[in-house]
């Protein structure tokens, strides 16, 4: 069919030689047009706070671009001399009104296929209605990946802004109607629970926040700043799901700091929004969260080493309160959360948990955005898609749900018989009564019951200090205890809102029923 005076075939856009001619001639005229590029190109580095310039960039094949605090390179020596300019004017128009991080991704984008920017760059100079063809026709059948198609989107959006070729502004709405493909589900794993922690892994978290308060509190001194630093960078991300980029952001006088003298400290701290895709002057930049005051001990301790002595690490900006990039706190999550739960956890995962464990708590998807700090309520439907209904709930709290099957490994090389158990001194011996219900002789403590903060009986199942007896029969009449206290629960509805009592009755069941899988596999032995 004919369009335009192209020739277009089913499976191919096969331009004439007449119009293979003109999209040649109108690639010579668009760079002929072109305005000369700046003296230099002077952006705002948002990290560090001050204005950035890339010297000269008409004579450099190399340019040098700030990016959250790193410093990158993009090279245009690849691009076929007929192009260049023109894809040195691009990427100069992002930097200067977009944001350098997006500039750098989109230009890598088309640079994996350099040698072929100048045949698609020259189809795509061609009067709209030709250009559409060759889209649809080469460009979307093609092996280019999605991320390389939003590129060349991006590079029809400057033809338009900057009035390049035969496109101008009149087709901005056109160019935005150009399909891309079909895009991968960045949810997927979200609808697997791939990337949600286990319960066990949380309780790992929750445990080493605790432990590590209690030393604070009490002598601070022997705690290395980088371990300080990577609790607090922790803490941030498991319990707020703040990114990474956010965290990095974070300065000194963006914390507020009560001290009381007979309890923990009070923090707030000021957080801006991050990566937004619509125009952020319509929401608040900032949101001030409150750090849980049992583990405030750990952010008041590093901000005490950050502001009245010199500290042991080398800091990138002398305002910032972790000194640090956003890639290097995305190591030093994960290889915190490798040494606490033995599997490596990167802050995305810990920030898609955070949002589960604000939806089964019952927020609404406003309540949710606020909390992801996002600037669109619907992006975050997919956690409400996931997240259990009420009677899940209670099916989990009873220990029923396949979803927190998995948990702890620690408990199954740590049993011990009645002898053992018995020869164990008083202090190392479980027994409680949580809830008026008897848990007695359920095994033995690694530390001892007087040195635990925690409340003997229900804490010991989900703690790896835990030394579980080797006999059925002990934790099944815990179990049944344990499940009774959560049907009175249940029935007064005390399981709504995440109920942390209920909550930790549900973990409390799961473990049990672990240790009886365990015992039950042992004996099948």
């Amino acid at each position: 069919r004919n369009m335009g005076g192209s020739t277009v075939v089913s499976n191919s856009f096969q331009p004439t030689p007449k119009l293979a001619i003109m999209a040649q001639k109108a690639l010579e005229d668009a760079v002929r047009d072109l305005p000369p590029l700046p003296a230099a190109i002077r952006y705002f580095d948002d990290y560090h706070g001050q204005i950035r310039s890339i010297p000269r960039p008409a004579k450099q094949m190399r340019w040098q671009i700030w990016k959250f605090g790193v410093l990158d390179s993009i090279s245009f020596g690849r691009f076929d001399p007929s192009v260049r300019p023109l894809i040195q004017s691009w990427v100069t128009w992002m930097v200067i009104n977009g944001d350098p991080d997006t500039a750098v991704s989109y230009f890598r984008g088309i640079h994996a296929k350099a040698e072929e920017m100048s045949k698609i760059i020259s189809s795509l100079l061609l009067e709209p209605v030709d250009a559409k063809a060759y889209w649809e026709v080469s460009i979307i059948p093609s092996n280019l990946r999605y991320g390389q198609r939003v590129s060349l989107k991006s590079l029809l959006n400057f033809f338009c802004d900057q009035s390049i070729g035969s496109w101008s502004i009149e087709y901005a709405l056109f160019v935005s109607r150009l399909t891309i493909g079909q895009k991968l589900d960045k949810y997927r794993s979200v609808r697997d629970g791939e990337v949600f922690l286990t319960a066990q892994e949380e309780a790992l978290i929750v445990e080493y926040f605790d432990d590590l308060n209690e030393i604070v509190k009490t002598d601070q001194k022997f705690i290395p700043d980088g371990r300080l630093r990577e609790a607090c960078l922790l803490y941030w991300s498991y319990q707020h799901g703040v990114r990474p980029l956010q965290l990095s952001m974070i300065n000194l006088n963006d914390v507020r700091q009560h001290v009381w003298n007979d309890g923990p400290p009070s923090i707030h701290v000021t957080i801006e929004y991050a990566k937004q895709r619509t125009n952020q002057s319509q929401y608040n930049r900032t949101q001030t969260r409150t750090v849980k005051r049992d583990w405030a001990w750990m952010l008041s301790a590093w901000l005490e080493r950050r502001k009245n002595r010199p500290i042991t690490l080398d800091l990138d900006r002398p305002d910032s309160l972790f000194g640090i990039p956003n890639v290097e706190i995305t190591q030093a999550i994960c290889n915190l959360t490798e040494t606490i739960t033995r599997r490596r956890r990167t802050p995305t995962e810990l920030r898609h948990t955070a949002a589960q464990r604000q939806v089964d708590a019952g927020c609404s998807s406003l309540e949710l955005a606020e909390f992801l700090m996002r600037s669109r309520v619907t992006t975050g439907l997919v956690y409400f898609d996931f997240s259990p209904t009420q009677a899940d709930r209670i099916n989990k709290a009873l220990g029923l749900s396949p979803v927190y099957s998995a948990l702890s490994e620690i408990i199954k090389n740590r049993k011990v018989d009645k002898a053992k158990l018995l020869g164990l001194p008083d202090d190392q011996q479980i027994g409680a009564a949580p809830h008026g219900r008897p848990i007695i002789g359920i095994g033995g403590c690694g530390i001892g019951q007087s040195h635990c903060r925690k409340n003997p009986g229900l804490s010991c199942y989900t703690c790896q200090k835990f030394m579980p007896l080797n006999e059925r029969e002990v934790h099944e009449e815990a179990r049944d205890a344990v499940a009774d206290t959560v049907q009175e629960f249940i029935a007064a509805a005390k399981y709504d809102k995440g109920n942390p009592a209920f909550m930790q009755l549900r973990r409390t069941l799961e473990s049990i029923e672990q240790v009886l899988d365990d015992i039950g596999s042992e004996a099948a032995k």
